[in-house]
């Protein structure tokens, strides 16, 4: 009885966990470094990269640039604070599954995994219908297809894929899954007050996430109208 009165308990912030959400901090700065022009900020209102912008649309996509570098941050302290999560001491497994704030991490993480995969699959397509692939699919049915566009470098494949997909591919699905998460838990009478500063972190980060995903959706609408 003891040992589970113990695992009930909520973890004190301690040294370690400071130091770990300064990693996440650190691994936020280091994504966003010379990232002052992402490419989402001209694709998805349709205008070219080396387009002369208005004074108007200047601010407007400053903003949008503003905007975009929270993504890092909220990447990587959502899984720092995953991790934190299930560090020991803590609370059982069940009682975890069911509080809102590890949800919302969890939530956020796995539609982020789902279009990883989602791209995965894409490269390994290409590469099987590429004319100089060593395992080529039979053709016909399937195309020989050489695009560079599909077998980018690792690292600007990592950068495209977890950051500059997000705005128009991936924080709706962020966004859903974590509503959905949270509905869950409320539907079945599991929502509870947080207790403790890991919970009560997992929440404002689902919040972010939500919030993140609607502002980019409106500034994505209201770019169409901005003056170029």
């Amino acid at each position: 009885m003891q040992m589970s009165l113990t695992s009930d308990k909520e973890r004190p912030f301690s040294v370690a966990d400071a130091l770990a959400l300064i990693g996440a901090i650190a691994v936020g700065l280091v994504s966003i470094r010379g990232w002052d022009s992402p490419r989402w900020c001209t694709v998805m209102v349709g205008l070219h990269p080396d387009q002369v912008l208005s004074p108007n649309r200047r601010i407007f996509q400053a903003i949008e640039i503003a905007a975009s570098w929270t993504i890092p941050f909220a990447l990587s302290l959502t899984v720092a604070l995953l991790i934190l999560r299930l560090r020991r001491p803590r609370p059982p497994i069940r009682r975890i599954a069911s509080q809102p704030g590890t949800v919302a991490c969890f939530a956020a993480l796995a539609a982020y995994a789902f279009h990883v995969v989602e791209d995965v699959y894409c490269w390994v397509l290409a590469y099987l219908t590429r004319p100089k692939s060593a395992v080529q699919l039979p053709s016909p049915p399937f195309i020989r297809y050489d695009n560079i566009g599909y077998h980018p470098p690792v690292a600007e494949w990592l950068r495209s894929t977890f950051l500059e997909q997000f705005p128009t591919g991936i924080s709706p699905s962020v966004a859903v899954a974590i509503i959905i998460g949270w509905y869950v838990i409320f539907a079945s009478g599991r929502w509870r007050r947080p207790s403790g500063w890991i919970e009560r972190a997992g929440r404002w980060l689902g919040v972010l996430w939500i919030g993140l995903a609607v502002l980019l959706a409106m500034l994505m609408k209201v770019g169409e109208f901005v003056q170029r």
